[in-house]
């Protein structure tokens, strides 16, 4: 697993929301809240599984699981509210998708050290 390459696919992601809420890019909320699907959440349901009874395995795990969620509610906020309201979404100090992000990342960087 390359966890800087994790840690920068799931940074990418605000651009990405950015540009959907924007009308650039259309992202389906339902493959976006599997957390199964990127390369982090493949590992974590494959191979990382053998870190299971580890803490930061579960921390990790947990914080993964809501940002997909909240990155999903973020594009399904977009459909219901302003363009201006949608783009706080993502204010990467107030919102819930900045939290999460911040929680992800900063658990992916706990993994790299402890699991590679």
């Amino acid at each position: 697993m390359n966890f800087e390459d994790a840690v920068y696919a799931h940074s990418k992601w605000k651009a990405r929301l950015k540009n959907h809420i924007n009308g650039q890019e259309q992202i389906d909320d339902r493959s976006l809240a599997s957390d199964d699907q990127c390369e982090l959440g493949k590992w974590i349901y494959g191979d990382g599984k053998r870190h299971a009874a580890l803490s930061a395995f579960e921390d990790l795990k947990a914080k993964h699981t809501k940002f997909h969620l909240v990155a999903a509610s973020v594009v399904r906020g977009a459909r219901s509210c302003s363009q201006d309201k949608a783009l706080e979404l993502l204010d990467p100090m107030k919102s819930e998708f900045g939290l999460a992000g911040s929680a992800v990342i900063n658990a992916m960087r706990t993994a790299k050290a402890l699991f590679d």
